[in-house]
């Protein structure tokens, strides 16, 4: 599991130094697909996995155009992030859903652990910044040039002491008709 995560870590940084995606790469997929091989492949400790709320929806599943690897290492950053949160306040859950809007879809990523504060939820996507003990400052700006690529964005609400709320809004995909 730690070979996993240092491999995980050190993927998100050579990610982070390539300012491009490889367009060869690109595929459309489904993103429950996306979210389950995600948690398939987390090196949760052990008791994690328990804690998250997670079911594939297909009246809610959406296509989604990206190199799948980057959505799951934004997957996977949320997952540390969220269990490191519920780990400090020794309390919580994560729930992740599916919404499609008219617009853009969306990937719903709550946990119920300590939240964030109000006084610096505007800066948690700036590169390198980091207020945790073991933070590098790294994983949600990597998040947020994902989703800036894929011509959606990520946002993030909560309540410090209670929930962080992170929305990742993909752009709907013109259907192909024939």
């Amino acid at each position: 599991a730690e070979i996993t995560a240092a491999f995980t870590f050190i993927d998100m940084l050579l990610l982070n130094l390539n300012p491009h995606i490889d367009e060869s790469r690109i595929e459309t997929f489904s993103i429950n697909a996306c979210v389950t091989q995600a948690l398939a492949r987390y090196p949760f400790a052990e008791g994690q996995r328990s804690l998250i709320e997670w079911q594939e929806d297909q009246a809610q599943d959406f296509a989604v155009n990206s190199e799948p690897l980057l959505l799951i290492h934004v997957l996977f950053n949320l997952l540390k992030n969220a269990l490191y949160s519920i780990g400090q306040a020794g309390k919580g859950k994560i729930q992740i859903w599916l919404e499609q809007g008219a617009d853009f879809n969306t990937l719903n990523f709550k946990d119920t652990g300590k939240g964030i504060a109000e006084a610096i939820l505007p800066r948690i996507f700036e590169k390198f910044f980091s207020k945790t003990q073991y933070g590098t400052g790294i994983g949600l700006s990597f998040c947020a040039w994902v989703m800036q690529k894929l011509k959606g964005k990520i946002s993030c609400t909560s309540e410090e002491g209670n929930f962080a709320l992170f929305v990742l809004s993909f752009p709907k995909l013109e259907e192909k008709n024939g």
